[in-house]
């Protein structure tokens, strides 16, 4: 039986995934249209979206071809949504551990 906590868990990781989604979305975008590939929101949508995770493999293999220039503003930028999507990778797995023990203890 589901208690309220594993219901708040469950939820506070759906929407820490989605966050993570959402960073690794934009910066994905961002390092794109810095290196001058063609659609960089389809290489993010294609980056952050799959369930098997090819997408970023695919990506960084592709592209290493070209050649970085960005802003100050915009390395600004990349610095911290690489923060972000670390800090929620770790907070990801905090949650995940607190779920998977309160599934031990409950089972």
């Amino acid at each position: 039986m589901m208690t309220w906590y594993m219901l708040t868990l469950i939820f506070l990781l759906v929407v820490t995934e989605g966050l993570m989604l959402y960073q690794l979305f934009k910066l994905v975008e961002l390092d794109a249209a810095a290196r001058g590939m063609k659609h960089p929101r389809f290489w993010a949508f294609f980056t952050a979206g799959g369930q098997h995770g090819e997408g970023l493999p695919t990506y960084l293999l592709m592209r290493n071809k070209a050649i970085v220039s960005m802003t100050a503003e915009e390395k600004e930028v990349f610095q911290i949504r690489k923060r972000r999507v670390l800090y929620l990778l770790v907070l990801t797995f905090i949650l995940g551990i607190f779920l998977i023990s309160t599934f031990i203890v409950n089972f």
